[in-house]
């Protein structure tokens, strides 16, 4: 879901994040990371008390603990036996693991 486009997003640059809306931190910080260490990614924003989805965050998110995640589109090919990494847009990929780790790291060692 990372490492691809939408069918109908040709761009390289396009990525929405998910995140708990009552921690406006998590735009913050991907916002703040993503200029500062000018990674060129335009970012959808999507907050949400309880974000839904049927993905790994769906348990945290139903229990109250707040949750962010990436999503770059859901290409035809996704869970298809015709999704190979010949179609992987790698730096895409890297760019959003980097700013999830910078903010992940952040939030890790922060003084609450």
């Amino acid at each position: 879901m990372n490492s691809r486009n939408s069918p109908v997003e040709a761009q390289d640059n396009k990525v929405s994040m998910t995140f708990t809306s009552t921690v406006p931190m998590f735009q913050e910080l991907t916002e703040k990371h993503t200029k500062y260490y000018d990674l060129g990614i335009e970012f959808s924003f999507r907050g949400s008390e309880r974000p839904g989805g049927g993905s790994d965050h769906a348990p945290f998110a139903r229990a109250g603990i707040p949750v962010f995640y990436f999503m770059a589109g859901f290409p035809p090919e996704y869970h298809q036996p015709g999704d190979h990494t010949s179609l992987v847009k790698w730096d895409k990929m890297l760019r959003i693991i980097q700013v999830g780790y910078l903010d992940i790291f952040e939030l890790a060692n922060m003084d609450w």
